[in-house]
């Protein structure tokens, strides 16, 4: 009888991953991760004002990269911050000026209509003294055109209440006289006055009564 022998069927040998292929492993990502931080830094450092000669190590550069991003990053708030200031200052500027020209306009306007003034008081005094009624329809006329324009300007007449007080923003007394009207209160008028919304271009001109004489 014959002994049976098993034959053993060895398996292929496991392959073992030495420890030096994993240092191997890790020093090339160790240096890959290196070689970035060194270009980056190299691109921040650069970029600022002081070079570093001192050899760093890794965490030192990566806290100068940080630290480079973090002053780039205030720079450029400091420089929008700027710019916005100067864009108001612009505006500001722009309105002032353009106030200031419609400010000029409007006295260049009102230096024109004193003279209207001037020549609407003359032509009522003219009418006063002409009986011709010819002229006087004239005169009216052109008084009438003069005060459209007055109005079309948004110019009022400032015209004083005979027996009424006075206001020292729209009356100038020339005089004080004996009269009919109560004492301190407006007996004639010599001149109306001109007003454009709340500004007096011309104050009236009046005289006031110091009431009537004792006899």
């Amino acid at each position: 009888m014959g002994s049976n022998k098993v034959d053993k069927i060895n398996d292929p040998p496991e392959e073992e991953i030495s420890p030096e292929s994993d240092i191997l492993d890790q020093d090339s990502e160790l240096e890959f991760l290196s070689m970035s931080i060194n270009e980056l830094f190299e691109k921040t450092s650069n970029s600022s004002e002081t070079s570093i000669s001192i050899p760093l190590s890794n965490s030192q550069k990566l806290d100068a990269i940080s630290f480079s991003i973090d002053d780039s990053n205030n720079n450029m708030l400091e420089l929008d911050s700027m710019v916005k200031r100067a864009h108001a200052d612009h505006q500001n500027y722009k309105k002032r000026k353009e106030s200031q020209i419609e400010l000029n306009k409007k006295r260049v306007v009102e230096s024109i209509l004193v003279k209207l003034f001037d020549l609407r008081d003359s032509l009522n005094i003219l009418l006063d003294q002409n009986q011709d009624e010819s002229n006087l329809s004239g005169i009216n006329a052109i008084i009438s055109n003069l005060d459209s324009i007055l109005f079309s300007e948004n110019i009022s007449l400032i015209i004083p209440e005979i027996g009424g007080g006075i206001d020292p923003n729209l009356h100038e007394v020339l005089s004080h006289t004996q009269g009919i009207q109560n004492p301190d209160t407006i007996e004639s008028i010599i001149r109306v006055g001109y007003m454009s919304e709340a500004k007096i271009l011309r104050p009236a001109q009046v005289i006031v009564s110091s009431g009537g004489s004792d006899k």
